[in-house]
């Protein structure tokens, strides 16, 4: 296994969880429920290696909250070339094998009502990622991978993460009351975030919410990533993540089903474009149930793996060169080590955040919202920076509590809160924002 080829991905998990520990009120932990009638003979739901796929569950610690649901769709980045997904099924992004007993999330998923104080007592769901394609993929046939020109092994991977996440939903409703559910919302971070928008009416059909009058909302966290070049104008992160639509037979099918017939339909769009609803900016125009995005126009794994990243070869076994653009990563470190053009770019691509968010938000007048900050992380809302960062005085807790407790005919400008622009020389435009862990996962040889 090529352990460097998911170091920013990891690393970024490691940091993760022990911001949550330190935000997470000691509480009986979310258990792993194993779907060990799912294999590859039996139902196809199965992790990248064919193991059988799970999530954590822990119920609802008070009998007012045994109908309310937070449901969290756990990310992890994507694989991109066969040899790429074979090496990742080796590891906890693509198997079930080697996944703890217990679990716990802070932030937003914390037991802590000091911490969480909406959704601190509701069932917690902790959807596990082991499929490499934001549960998407759906291929029929074992794929046989070979070694390639640069490396890798013979081996066997399933694509088959839209069944896994079709038959979560169907053990939850069955077996665990998600059945008899008033209020749900479906939350994710990064290539999970990326997952709700993309399934988001999806869950709410399995869910059969517009016939239960259901109050079912989606709140994405670090998931709008941009259809961007790097910094070399090079479409590094574009031609992976077709890539992956590709390879794993994305479709109509498999995500947001009116972004895909719209650029099948459309005189507007070419419909070898489909792929590109694996982008947040073409599906959430097309997300039909209130939706609260929390994502950072600066964030660092956009950052590092879309704005600085490098090509790899297509047989490569490593999972893309992050920050790997010469002198990137002195820039992002420290934003006052950034040249001119480093800066214009990193505002360049802020700019283009907004610019794309606000075309996407633009078709939701009601029901909608938003928390957009300038600091420099990635999924901040499942930590400690849940109640740490502020938009004009506001913590992301308190405006997602806002949003979640309104009536969804709220109009979306009533919970709109945008980020502040850093300046040039770059300095903190948000003093909240001094906190922020620095950038992770920066390769040893790494203007634009």
């Amino acid at each position: 296994m090529n352990r460097a080829a998911l170091t920013v991905t990891a690393a970024l998990l490691s940091m993760l969880v022990v911001m949550q520990l330190s935000d997470t009120c000691a509480a009986e932990p979310m258990r792993l429920q194993l779907l060990t009638n799912d294999t590859p003979e039996t139902t196809g739901a199965v992790c990248l290696d064919g193991s059988s796929p799970g999530f954590y569950f822990r119920p609802a610690s008070d009998p007012e909250n045994a109908k309310r649901w937070l449901i969290y769709i756990k990310g992890g980045g994507w694989c991109y070339e066969p040899q790429d997904c074979l090496q990742r099924s080796g590891t906890i992004l693509g198997s079930s094998d080697g996944w703890a007993p217990t679990n716990e999330l802070g932030g937003m998923m914390s037991t802590d009502p000091l911490v969480s104080p909406s959704f601190y007592a509701y069932n917690h769901v902790s959807i596990e990622y082991c499929d490499g394609a934001s549960f998407s993929g759906d291929v029929d046939s074992p794929v046989q991978v070979a070694a390639g020109t640069h490396g890798g092994a013979n081996g066997t991977v399933y694509f088959r993460g839209h069944r896994i996440l079709q038959r979560i939903f169907e053990v939850l409703m069955d077996d665990y009351g998600l059945d008899s559910a008033t209020d749900v919302l479906l939350t994710g971070c990064s290539a999970g975030g990326l997952a709700v928008y993309l399934h988001c009416d999806e869950v709410a059909e399995m869910l059969h919410a517009s016939e239960r009058q259901l109050n079912y909302r989606c709140a994405p966290g670090s998931g709008f990533f941009l259809e961007h070049s790097n910094a070399a104008h090079q479409p590094v992160y574009p031609d992976q993540m077709q890539q992956v639509y590709q390879m794993q037979n994305l479709s109509a099918l498999t995500v947001n089903r009116r972004c895909v017939q719209s650029f099948l339909t459309s005189h507007a769009h070419q419909p070898a474009d489909a792929w590109k609803c694996v982008f947040a900016a073409h599906t959430y125009p097309f997300v039909s149930w209130p939706t609260f995005s929390i994502n950072s126009a600066y964030d660092i794994w956009q950052q590092s793996c879309i704005l600085t990243a490098v090509p790899v070869p297509e047989d490569s076994v490593s999972n893309g060169q992050c920050s790997a653009l010469p002198n990137s990563c002195a820039c992002l470190a420290d934003p006052t080590q950034c040249s001119l053009n480093q800066t214009l770019a990193i505002n360049g691509f802020a700019d283009a955040f907004m610019t794309d968010f606000g075309k996407s938000l633009a078709v939701h007048p009601v029901g909608h919202g938003a928390f957009l900050y300038s600091c420099q992380t990635h999924c901040a809302f499942q930590s400690a920076f849940w109640n740490q960062f502020t938009v004009n005085g506001m913590t992301m807790q308190q405006a997602v509590t806002a949003w979640w407790t309104t009536p969804s005919t709220a109009p979306t400008a009533h919970h709109l809160h945008l980020p502040c622009h850093r300046p040039s020389p770059p300095t903190d435009c948000n003093p909240t924002c001094s906190s922020s862990p620095p950038p992770i996962g920066c390769p040893l040889t790494p203007s634009f």
